[in-house]
């Protein structure tokens, strides 16, 4: 007795899945997942729009106050007054390379308050001595310095010993000028420069410079 043995499977092409439908549901799931990730950069997009053009409007808005801070302290003309002279000389001596070394001590009576505005940050401020000689037609030796933060602070009289050695190369006598340099630095826009001269009638000497004073040429 023979047994057939009968193997579960479709009885026509009809049982099948069609292919063509398999392939429009995966296109379909395809496509409805490229909708969904559009929708999520569409709505993405408002966002970086405003951010980009609340950037660019903050950006655009900083550059035209800088400009228009430069611009106001085109108008600001300070009016320093300044007076410095040489009360001393503490210590006169020549060095093991020939150079002179002079230590002073300067009396000084400053009013900046003028170079402050409402955009000024601080003042820089410093004493130089500056004068010719054969070998170099401008030297310029400071001699003192202070950083001014505050109008309040920019107006004073003081005695003080210099900070920094007045070192010349040579030891002939010459015409040497005293110099206040004070920079207004801003907050924003151009720095203003300014100077105050005034003059000895000759470099220090140890036997005659220590009680020699300086007018102002102002």
């Amino acid at each position: 007795m023979h047994i057939k043995a009968r193997v579960a499977g479709p009885q026509n092409k009809y049982d099948w899945p069609d292919r063509r439908l398999v392939r429009q549901l995966v296109r379909s799931s395809r496509v409805s997942l490229a909708e969904r990730r559009s929708r999520t950069e569409v709505e993405d997009e408002p966002f970086v729009n405003r951010l980009n053009t609340l950037v660019t409007f903050a950006v655009l808005l900083l550059a035209i106050l800088c400009a228009g801070a430069s611009f106001l302290d085109c108008f600001h003309s300070p009016a320093v007054q300044a007076n410095v002279e040489v009360l001393k000389v503490n210590r006169f001596r020549r060095q093991l390379t020939g150079n002179d070394e002079v230590l002073l001590t300067l009396n000084m009576s400053i009013d900046l308050q003028s170079a402050f505005s409402w955009n000024t940050k601080q003042v820089f401020v410093f004493i130089a001595a500056e004068y010719e000689t054969e070998k170099n037609a401008f030297n310029q030796i400071s001699l003192w310095d202070l950083v001014i933060s505050d109008k309040h602070h920019a107006k004073f009289e003081t005695q003080v010993t210099s900070k920094y050695l007045l070192i010349d190369q040579q030891s002939s006598r010459k015409e040497v000028d005293l110099v206040l340099h004070w920079h207004a630095m801003p907050i924003t826009g151009r720095m203003i420069l300014g100077r105050s001269l005034f003059r000895v009638s000759s470099s220090p000497r140890p036997t005659h410079s220590s009680s020699r004073h300086v007018n102002s040429l102002l």
